[in-house]
């Protein structure tokens, strides 16, 4: 599992996008997903391995009830 932060909701409307047109694609691609609230947070991603995208709000309410902080979250197939 992961999560990326997005300025406003558009942009983490733009991602979720994307994401999940690679995912419907079928055809395995690298991407590379970087964090706008915390600089230098990187991670790439096989998104054959996608197998969950969710946006949330980050706001005090949602953090409280367990929700992870950030606009955008996946959850891969590879475990650890």
């Amino acid at each position: 599992t992961f999560s990326v932060q997005r300025k406003n909701a558009e942009d983490a409307e733009a991602l979720y996008a994307e994401i999940l047109g690679f995912v419907q694609s079928g055809q395995a691609q690298w991407l590379d997903l970087t964090c706008e609230k915390m600089v230098g947070k990187k991670i790439s991603i096989l998104t054959s391995e996608v197998v969950a995208v969710q946006i949330s709000d980050k706001s005090g309410a949602a953090q409280a009830g367990g929700r992870t902080a950030g606009f955008l979250a996946a959850a891969t197939g590879a475990t650890n």
